[in-house]
C-alpha cells in the first residue's frame, strides 16, 4: 500500500478536501472585499468622512490672514477713573427719570419748538434731573472715555446701552434752551458745547450702536445750535466764539475706525459662543436638537470659516474709513467693500470677499452693519459743515442786517472756503437760497438728489434760517 492510500486509511483529508477547505478560508478573511460590502463601505465612509471633506473644502476656499489690528492692545487698554468719562456718564444715568407715558408728546413738543411751550410736567421732569445733568457736565469735561471691554468682550458693556433710552440729549437740549430763553446766551453755548463733548465721549471705544447713539446725540445738539445762532440775544462776538469752540470740539471726533474695531471684537465674541460646550449653563439649557445642529456646524467648519471671512472684510474696512470720504476708494460687491488702494493691492478684492462672505452662516449675518454706520457718518460730517455756515451766515445778517444773495460772500472774511456737501456724489458746495427774510440752506440727503431744498418732506438735509423758524432737524 502505498503512501496516499494510506494517508486516507489514517482518516486525513484527501488533497482535494484540503483546497476546498483553503478557499473556504480564504473566502471567510476576505469577505470584505466582495463587490457589496465594497460598495457599503464606500459609502459609510464617505457618508462617515463627508462633514470633514465639507470641513475642507470650505476651510480650503477662505485664506488665512492677521488681525486686522491689534486686538490685544484694545482689549488690554485701561483708562484711568479720573479720565473716563463713562464713570460720570453711568451715575447720571442711575440717577435719571424718566417722563411719565402721557407726557411724552409734551416732551417732543418742547424739543422741536421754543422753551415758551415747554409744559409744566416738562420743566418739573428738567428740575428733578439737574443731578444728573451737573454729572454728565462732568463727565464731558474729562479728556477721554473707555466703556469696559474685558477679554470675553461683555456685550452689555460694550456700548453704554445702560444709558442709551435716558435720553441725556433731550435733558441738555432743553436746558441750554431754557437758559437761552431766560437771557443767558453764553451759558446755553457752553451747555451745547457739553453736548457735543457727550456725544463724542459716548461714540468712542464703542460698537456700531452705542457709535450711532453718539450720532443722534450730536444730532440734537446741531440742532440747538441752529436754534441758538437765531436768537436776537446772540451777539457777533458769541457767534465768533461758537465758530472757534465748535472747530475744537469737531477735532475732538473720535476716529470712526475705533468702533469698526470694537464692533469686530463684539461680532468674533458673538460666533464663538455660537458653538458652546458641556458644562456652560447656556448649553445645557439649550434644546437637545439646538445642540446637535450647533455642534454640527463646528463640524463643517463654523465659526473658523467666518472668522477667517471677518478678519478680511474688517481688514478692508479699517483700510479706509478714517479717510475723508472723498479720500476713500470705491465701493463695490454687494456689501460695498472697497477696493484695494494702490498702495496695497494684495488686499482681496470685493468680488472676491462676496464669494467668501456668502459661504460664511454667521458672518454674513453681521456683516451688513457697516452699511448703517458708514452713511450715518457721512450725515455728521453734513451736519458739521451745514452748523459751520450757519454760524457764519448768522454773523453775516449781525453785520448786514440780512442774509447774503449767494454763500460766496461769506468767504474769505466768515468762512475760509464754502464747504462742500459730503453726500453729493462729486464734490460741490453746500446748497443756499436767500427766500426774503428768509434763508435756506441744504444738503442733498441720503438719496444724493437734489430736491431744490424740499425740506418739509425730508427730501433734502437742512435748515431753514430766519423769521420763519427751522423747520428740518438733523438728528
Amino acid at each position: 500500500m502505498d503512501n496516499q492510500t494510506k494517508s486516507q486509511g489514517a482518516g486525513e483529508p484527501s488533497r482535494d478536501e484540503s483546497l476546498d477547505s483553503h478557499s473556504e478560508h480564504t473566502r471567510q478573511a476576505t469577505w470584505w472585499l466582495r463587490p457589496r460590502v465594497v460598495v457599503l463601505a464606500c459609502l459609510g465612509m464617505l457618508l462617515l468622512g463627508s462633514p470633514l471633506l465639507v470641513r475642507g473644502y470650505r476651510l480650503g476656499r477662505v485664506p488665512q490672514t492677521a488681525e486686522p489690528f491689534d486686538t490685544r492692545a484694545l482689549l488690554s487698554f485701561s483708562l484711568p477713573d479720573e479720565q473716563n468719562a463713562y464713570v460720570e456718564f453711568r451715575q447720571a444715568s442711575a440717577l435719571m427719570t424718566w417722563i411719565a407715558n402721557e407726557h411724552r408728546k409734551e416732551l417732543d413738543d418742547a424739543m422741536d419748538g421754543d422753551w415758551s411751550v415747554a409744559s409744566e410736567a416738562v420743566r418739573n421732569w428738567l428740575d428733578d434731573n439737574r443731578p444728573a445733568l451737573e454729572l454728565w457736565k462732568q463727565g464731558a469735561a474729562k479728556p477721554d472715555s473707555q466703556t469696559p471691554l474685558g477679554p470675553e468682550l461683555d456685550k452689555a458693556g460694550v456700548t453704554g446701552r445702560e444709558f442709551r433710552y435716558q435720553s441725556p440729549h433731550r435733558l441738555i437740549y432743553l436746558e441750554a434752551m431754557r437758559l437761552l430763553a431766560e437771557g443767558q446766551p453764553k451759558d446755553a453755548l457752553e451747555l451745547l458745547l457739553v453736548g457735543f463733548r457727550c456725544s463724542h465721549h459716548i461714540g468712542r471705544r464703542t460698537d456700531h450702536m452705542g457709535r450711532l447713539h453718539g450720532f443722534g446725540f450730536e444730532g440734537t445738539m446741531t440742532h440747538g445750535i441752529v436754534k441758538w445762532a437765531q436768537h436776537p440775544t446772540v451777539t457777533s462776538e458769541l457767534l465768533h466764539q461758537a465758530q472757534l469752540e465748535l472747530e475744537k470740539v469737531h477735532q475732538q471726533e473720535p476716529p470712526l475706525s475705533l468702533s469698526f474695531q470694537v464692533e469686530y471684537l463684539r461680532i468674533l465674541a458673538d460666533i464663538r459662543s455660537a458653538i458652546r460646550r458641556e458644562g456652560d449653563p447656556a448649553w445645557d439649557a439649550k434644546p437637545h436638537w439646538q445642540r446637535m445642529g450647533e455642534l454640527a456646524y463646528g463640524v463643517i467648519g463654523e465659526p473658523e470659516v467666518s472668522e477667517r471671512c471677518l478678519k478680511h472684510v474688517f481688514r478692508n474696512r479699517l483700510s479706509q474709513v478714517d479717510k475723508p470720504v472723498r479720500q476713500r476708494t470705491r465701493q463695490s460687491g454687494s456689501h460695498g467693500y472697497f477696493e484695494p488702494d494702490p498702495s496695497r493691492p494684495h488686499l482681496p478684492q470685493p468680488s472676491q470677499l462676496d464669494g467668501w462672505i456668502n459661504h460664511a452662516y454667521f458672518g454674513e449675518n453681521y456683516i451688513d452693519s457697516e452699511a448703517i454706520i458708514l452713511p450715518a457718518a457721512r450725515r455728521m460730517e453734513a451736519r458739521y459743515a451745514l452748523r459751520k455756515t450757519i454760524l457764519a451766515l448768522e454773523l453775516y445778517r449781525r453785520q448786514h442786517g440780512n442774509y447774503p444773495e449767494t454763500l460766496a460772500a461769506l468767504a474769505p472774511d466768515l468762512l475760509s472756503e464754502i464747504p462742500d456737501d459730503v453726500l453729493e456724489n462729486t464734490p460741490k458746495p453746500l446748497k443756499y437760497r436767500k427766500d426774503g427774510d428768509n434763508a435756506r440752506l441744504w444738503s442733498v440727503g441720503d438719496d444724493g438728489v437734489d430736491h431744490g431744498g424740499d425740506l418739509e418732506r425730508y427730501k433734502d438735509y437742512g435748515h431753514i434760517l430766519g423769521p420763519r423758524k427751522a423747520e428740518q432737524r438733523t438728528d
